[in-house]
């Protein structure tokens, strides 16, 4: 065993994690529970950090080594997160558009700090869960096809008003707590099966709290690559998300200013000079 820059112990044993090129192949632990997506970004982000700050960010090894790490740990967040294929291979893009810049050198300090702090403030976790309720009890639930329905509907509710900020995790993890139990690392651990009994009380009790706020009762779906694209957009490309300023909404579309129009001259014949006045 030996310890990296970061203060930490490197297995040196392919078996116990890690290769002899520093490349970590074999299964590491992500954090579980149904917030892990957006646990795992965030120490996915606070690695990249890490190695910015510790001064061996220069080395191209080190910067491989780091981003393999990150890139497994959120490999492991998304087989666990239950999100679409689709899905999930669009959070990929994401993420290697991040890691990408950060092997290459690109990656700032103050860039990825802000990266932390703004998946830390997003409601992600909350679109992992609310996917997980349905695919976990819906369908081998008792309830009818209405019931469904109108339960997808209060978990969309739900998910849209955590990330439009008409509910907060303190408005939902009342509700939310009566069929799960919160971890240690912010998580969410639901129970392997609910009664319909459950089920119905904890839909009730969450289309409760979407009314009370006054969410629509049809809204958009949370897309969560788009949220997690949106973030690394506004990070990695700040000047393509600003918008025209109030004083000159159409400063964007005004064309370059353009000098007036000159009188054309032949170059080769010269000025010619006006007499002067003889009184």
């Amino acid at each position: 065993m030996s310890h990296d820059p970061f203060g930490t112990t490197i297995p040196q044993d392919p078996a116990t994690q890690q290769d002899t090129f520093g490349n970590w192949e074999q299964p590491v632990d992500p954090p579980k529970g149904n917030g892990c997506l957006k646990g795992c970004l965030i120490i996915a982000v606070l690695l990249l950090v890490i190695a910015i700050g510790s001064g061996w960010y220069v080395s191209q090894n080190w910067r491989g080594m780091a981003s393999g790490f990150a890139r497994t740990v959120m490999a492991q967040s998304l087989e666990q997160s239950d999100l679409p294929a689709e899905e999930q291979e669009e959070i990929r893009v994401q993420i290697e558009r991040l890691l990408t810049e950060f092997e290459e050198g690109r990656l700032t300090q103050d860039q990825a700090e802000r990266l932390m702090q703004r998946f830390a403030e997003s409601p992600l976790s909350a679109v992992a869960i609310a996917y997980t309720i349905e695919l976990k009890y819906f369908d081998e639930s008792g309830l009818s096809d209405q019931e469904k329905e109108e339960g997808r509907m209060t978990l969309r509710r739900c998910v849209r008003g955590l990330f439009d900020g008409d509910l907060t995790e303190d408005d939902v993890d009342p509700v939310l707590g009566k069929i799960a139990t919160k971890t240690d690392d912010g998580g969410w651990e639901l129970p392997e099966t609910l009664t319909d009994e459950e089920l119905r009380t904890f839909l009730a009790d969450a289309k409760l709290r979407a009314d009370e706020v006054g969410i629509p009762e049809t809204v958009e779906v949370v897309d969560p690559s788009d949220e997690i694209k949106r973030i690394v957009d506004s990070v990695l490309m700040p000047d393509d998300l600003e918008e025209p300023s109030e004083e000159n909404p159409d400063a964007s579309d005004e064309s370059p200013m353009t000098a007036p129009e000159s009188v054309e001259q032949d170059s080769d014949e010269p000025t010619p000079v006006e007499p002067a006045e003889v009184e």
